[in-house]
């Protein structure tokens, strides 16, 4: 369960910082070939993310999560990793340039 929180408070975390205007996010993920691959640039904009990169790997599903409980209020988190599983280091070298000249990095390395 902690992991999925943690995805979903990094996003947030990335998206705040645009809404209290403390400094500039640049945001990278990686998303499959599917709807929600494709709907993820709308999202990120929708959010104020305007600077991102979104990697496309295909045959992948882009990565959620889902929150059960039961009726005592116990969670179990289901995780599909998706395309954050087939990540590769050269993939991370198209984002060399942005990294360089970032004042702050944060990480999420699951």
């Amino acid at each position: 369960m902690q992991k999925a929180y943690d995805q979903v408070l990094f996003y947030f975390f990335a998206v705040g910082v645009v809404f209290f205007a403390v400094g500039v996010v640049f945001f990278a993920a990686a998303v499959g070939d599917d709807l929600y691959g494709t709907q993820a640039p709308m999202i990120f904009e929708q959010d104020g993310l305007k600077d991102y990169c979104c990697m496309a790997v295909p045959d992948a599903l882009t990565a959620f999560a889902s929150v059960l409980s039961d009726e005592t209020g116990a969670n179990m988190v289901i995780v599909e990793q998706g395309a954050n599983a087939k990540l590769e280091p050269k993939m991370a070298d198209r984002l060399e340039e942005k990294i360089k000249n970032c004042s702050m990095l944060l990480l999420q390395c699951e």
